[in-house]
Parts: C-alpha cells; structure tokens; sequence
C-alpha cells in the first residue's frame, strides 16, 4: 500500500509480483527439497560468518529446522480452529481465531524451548526464553 501511495500502480504491481515470485519460490524449494538439506546448506553458507559474535550456524540451522517443522503443525492448527468456530456456529471472526493461535504458538515455542533446554543445547550459555 506505501508503494501504491507513494509511488503509484505501476511499481505498486511490480512489488506485488516480485513478493509472488519469492513465495512460488519458497513453496517449490521446500516441496522439492528435504528440510535436512536445507538446513545443512544454510549452515555450510553460514559458517564463514561466525567469527561475528551474533552468528551461530548450527543455531541458525537449528531454527530453520524447527520452522519447518512447524509450518504444517500451524496450518492443521489453522484447521482445526476453524472447524471449532464452525462446530459451535460461532461467525467469521479474526480474533476468535488469531488469539487461540497465538496461545498454540506461544505453548508450542515455550515446549521447543524446553526441549532444547533439556538436551543442553549450547550447554553454559543461559537459557534465552527465561
């Protein structure tokens, strides 16, 4: 929409493709590609920048790994509050479905971090989700 305001249709539609493009991109390199691949390319391109001190490839890679994970498990969340919603014959409503997400979401993130946590996952570092 600020590239509609300001800039008119024209770049507006080009935003608009270009933004497209990147998700069509996505959507086939992750049905095309297993999610070990990814990740392990992700962290072999992130290695030569870890003498940064915020960079950590295996980190990085781990929560690419995790994201992945979770995309399904969000969209079948997703489902499943919709059919809830429409079991109860409740109307379409945006935040009778975004906050029980968010609540998923935060309890699913809260349960990865305990998980990590458990597994000493960069053991002597304190644990960043506390």
């Amino acid at each position: 929409l600020f590239t509609l305001y300001v800039e008119g249709p024209r770049p507006a539609l080009a935003v608009v493709f270009r933004f497209a493009a990147l998700i069509l991109f996505a959507l086939v390199v992750t049905e095309t590609t297993r999610a070990s691949a990814i990740q392990d390319a992700l962290v072999a391109a992130l290695r030569p920048f870890e003498w940064l001190p915020f960079v950590s490839a295996e980190k990085t890679g781990l929560a690419l790994a995790i994201t992945l994970r979770s995309l399904p498990r969000l969209r079948l969340a997703v489902q499943e509050l919709r059919e809830a919603r429409e079991a109860r014959g409740l109307e379409l409503s945006a935040i009778r479905l975004v906050v029980p997400l968010i609540v998923r979401i935060l309890r699913d993130a809260r349960d990865i971090a305990d998980a990590i946590d458990a597994r000493s996952w960069g053991a002597g570092e304190e644990s960043a989700h506390r």
